[in-house]
């Protein structure tokens, strides 16, 4: 897939279990407005569409390459076949499905409880976790991509980011973030 090409859109039907092989893709809602809300952002060696194929139900969200990407298609039958005949692979699974889930609740929290700095700090530290590649990290997103993991407006995104390279937490060199100081970022308050 090429930058900004669609995976499958909400409302179609899930056929296929995906797996990231290289790049980056977005998982996000569009509501009634046309606002995303982004709520995933995978990286090499996640699944994608899981959710919605399990519960056998049209995708409830959209996904889209933010980079060049590959991934690899399991067909529906084969994923099933291979989840109900191999328990390790089951038991595998399901510790996928259960830190989703913990993810998950700890986005909502965040977003109900934090300040936008606390919210824009742990997005960052994320990324920057997610993307670790060689012992380094950059983080190439769009400030709007950014805005919608985050929950708030791409101008309250980039004061925030202009805050933390004022402070030194974080460098920003064209569109590439790196975070500079883990600790500053991880101590922000709430």
């Amino acid at each position: 897939y090429s930058e900004k090409e669609f995976i499958y859109k909400e409302n179609d039907r899930p056929n296929f279990l995906y797996f990231l092989v290289k790049g980056k893709v977005k998982s996000f809602r569009t509501n009634e407005i046309g606002k995303e809300f982004i709520s995933q952002i995978y990286v090499p060696g996640n699944f994608i569409g899981y959710n919605d194929l399990l519960r056998g139900k049209k995708y409830e969200e959209t996904t889209m390459a933010l980079e060049a990407t590959e991934v690899s298609i399991i067909p529906k039958k084969d994923f099933l076949t291979l989840l109900h005949n191999d328990r390790n692979f089951s038991a595998q699974f399901i510790k996928i499905l259960a830190n989703n889930v913990e993810e998950k609740e700890a986005h909502l929290l965040s977003l109900a409880y934090d300040s936008i700095r606390r919210r824009v700090a742990d997005v960052l530290l994320d990324l920057d976790t997610r993307y670790q590649k060689d012992g380094e990290t950059k983080i190439e997103i769009y400030r709007e991509d950014l805005a919608n993991l985050v929950g708030t407006s791409k101008e309250t995104v980039i004061r925030t980011l202009s805050d933390f390279k004022k402070e030194k937490s974080i460098s920003i060199e064209k569109s590439v973030i790196q975070v500079l100081d883990r600790r500053k970022l991880e101590e922000m308050p709430c």
